[in-house]
């Protein structure tokens, strides 16, 4: 597998984004039609947001936009860049700059929603050698593959699993990336969201207790009219900002506050959450 997306990346470094996302569309598109178990499972995720089944239209442009965000880990991080409005990023790198100003640490949460990488790479340029982003550990090669990928962007990675080095960061006072919306392990918390028991992992909440950093959430997410352009999505404020006890209650309290904020986003747009695992309880 690492040697297949390797080759694949020699392949498509020159291609322009707009001709690669609509090579990757064209294999989503086989995957649409074909349907199957994630097929299902991606339409009872957005009818708990929606409160409907979701039509076709909305749920192709859900497998485009993943897509899209596939073929982009195969370019430059200079190239992305270009695409992003980095205007839209400035409050809110300027809100982690006046937190590791005062020599605190930082943990920005995001979901599987537009280009969750891209967030961990311009924090980088923003941050250079300060940000760190956990990741889940894939079978075969792709994990190799894709923390070569991150790391070329500038990001140092460790995995899931390592919460020791997860503190290590953030007592040194750096910033740790965590895409927080899919609890694979289901050992997690079960908050309601949009009213329903989900499973949310726990990891960000019992990291900022035990740190002492404050949460910052936003997501990167592509603009409906222009595919090839990215902005930032925040709401200029921080979770668990004044330093809560570290208990259970305070626990699901952050966790509670954090999915409050996955339901903003999806209320705007469900179409750019690439969610094809189970979230609810049955």
């Amino acid at each position: 597998m690492y040697r297949l997306l390797k080759f694949t990346g020699m392949l498509l470094k020159n291609i322009p984004r707009k001709a690669g996302y609509f090579f990757f569309s064209l294999i989503a598109y086989f995957a649409f039609l074909a349907g199957g178990p994630r097929k299902e499972t991606l339409k009872q995720n957005l009818s708990r947001i929606t409160g409907k089944n979701p039509d076709s239209k909305t749920l192709w442009q859900n497998y485009r936009n993943y897509a899209m965000y596939y073929f982009d880990l195969f370019k430059d991080k200079k190239k992305l860049a270009e695409s992003f409005d980095m205007k839209s990023f400035e409050p809110l790198a300027a809100s982690v700059k006046q937190n590791l100003d005062k020599g605190a640490p930082m943990i920005v949460t995001t979901m599987h929603y537009g280009n969750w990488d891209l967030g961990g790479a311009i924090l980088s340029y923003f941050f250079p050698g300060k940000v760190t982003v956990v990741v889940e550990e894939l079978s075969g090669g792709a994990y190799k593959w894709f923390t070569e990928t991150r790391s070329s962007w500038g990001m140092n990675v460790i995995k899931s699993t390592d919460v020791k080095a997860m503190l290590r960061v953030l007592k040194s006072g750096g910033i740790l990336v965590l895409v927080s919306d899919r609890d694979l392990e289901k050992t997690g918390f079960n908050p309601l969201f949009f009213g329903k028991k989900a499973y949310i992992p726990s990891g960000p909440a019992k990291l900022s207790l035990m740190s002492g950093a404050p949460i910052l959430f936003g997501v990167f997410k592509r603009l409906p009219d222009n595919p090839l352009k990215y902005s930032v999505f925040w709401d200029n404020t921080l979770i668990n900002n004044e330093k809560l006890a570290r208990t259970p209650e305070n626990e699901e309290k952050i966790t509670g506050e954090l999915v409050s904020k996955f339901e903003a986003v999806l209320k705007q747009d469900p179409s750019q959450w690439c969610m094809l695992q189970k979230v609810w309880l049955e």
